[in-house]
């Protein structure tokens, strides 16, 4: 065999390897998938309970203030409703499916 086909052979043990990072990717992308789509499904459980208070009429009086990362976030005498809506939102927006291909 010459030496330009010896530097492309493969043997057992490099198609081992490379079936076991294939499915190390596939277990990781499935669990990142589940993990989305959980988030997903509670955030948008959290914003139709939100949105159920709102249209309800349920009133109250709900203050939160956020600091972090540079930016602040306050809400001063909001309903529960909307309090309940952007925590559904931001538990949606944090926990996306990001598909990175190499």
């Amino acid at each position: 065999m010459s030496e330009a086909l010896k530097e492309f052979s493969f043997d057992r043990k490099d198609i081992v390897e490379i079936e076991n990072r294939k499915e190390v990717l596939q277990t990781e992308s499935n669990n990142q998938m589940r993990y989305s789509m959980a988030g997903l499904i509670t955030g948008t459980v959290f914003a139709l309970m939100g949105t159920a208070l709102f249209i309800l009429g349920i009133s109250g009086s709900v203050s939160w203030t956020a600091k972090g990362l540079g930016f602040e976030s306050r809400l001063v005498d909001g309903s529960p409703g909307a309090l309940l809506s952007i925590i559904g939102l931001i538990i949606v927006l944090g926990t996306r499916y990001n598909r990175v291909c190499k």
